[in-house]
């Protein structure tokens, strides 16, 4: 009888072994999980402030190709200039970083910020044009869109 008890002591102690073992694992497998999350988001944040460093330089190359004067845009010079605006966009679009769309939008002030109104025949609170592209990575935004906005 001795021994009985001693077996089912045992079996007792191994099975509280066996579920402390497992509760162990569990929480390092959610420990790792998390550390992933996190190294994920440690991630975009970096690219977000690479992207806020871009972004002026990006700005000013769109003014640059907005005043090219009509008769010049078919220049050899002037179309590498479109292929370099098209290589930023496409690094942009890589890191997942989208422009946010804003002329003939509803203002949003989550996505856009108004930096002035405008008489117009547009519905109120539209947006009519865009003064400053605004960015988004994912649901985060990096810049807002300055806009001015239909009275």
């Amino acid at each position: 009888m001795k021994t009985d008890k001693k077996f089912t002591d045992l079996e007792a102690k191994a099975e509280e072994y066996l579920a402390g073992w497992k509760r162990a694992q569990a929480d390092y497998q959610n420990l790792q999980k998390e550390h992933k999350e996190q190294m994920g988001r440690i991630g975009e944040i970096g690219a977000m402030g690479f992207v806020e460093h871009l972004l002026p330089i990006i700005d000013h190359f769109d003014l640059a190709i907005a005043h090219v004067p009509d008769e010049s845009k078919d220049k050899e010079w002037v179309q590498g200039f479109f292929h370099i605006k098209k290589q930023f966009d496409e690094v942009l679009e890589n890191l997942g970083v989208k422009r946010i769309n804003a002329i003939g939008k509803k203002f949003d002030p989550n996505f856009h910020e108004a930096v002035s109104q405008k008489e117009s025949k547009q519905e109120s609170d539209t947006v009519i044009q865009e003064v400053q592209a605004g960015y988004r990575f994912g649901e985060s935004v990096i810049r807002h869109a300055k806009v001015v906005v239909s009275k």
